[in-house]
């Protein structure tokens, strides 16, 4: 099963589209896990094949264990972190 990582859920758009993936059972297809950029280690959101504490959306060695990154964080988290996480190796 891949893993999906999410960021920025919390938001308007995140929270829309979480939701919607929750309603058509699109978690029950990968093991997820939900990033935070300053809540790390709190719960994290219930779903099926969720791990249950947000993980450091700025740790790219947790990032790069992921297959599928989706991220609601804006722009400025993807500029901070996109080019090191591709330079780290991760292909996803």
């Amino acid at each position: 099963m891949k893993k999906l990582g999410f960021i920025g859920w919390r938001g308007m758009v995140g929270s829309v589209l979480k939701e919607r993936m929750l309603s058509e059972g699109n978690f029950e297809k990968f093991n997820t896990t939900f990033f935070s950029t300053s809540n790390a280690g709190a719960e994290a959101p219930v779903v099926i094949n969720g791990e249950p504490l947000l993980i450091d959306a700025h740790s790219l060695n947790e990032l790069s264990k992921m297959d599928i990154l989706i991220t609601c964080q804006g722009g400025s988290y993807s500029e901070k972190v996109y080019a090191p996480l591709r330079d780290s190796g991760w292909n996803g």
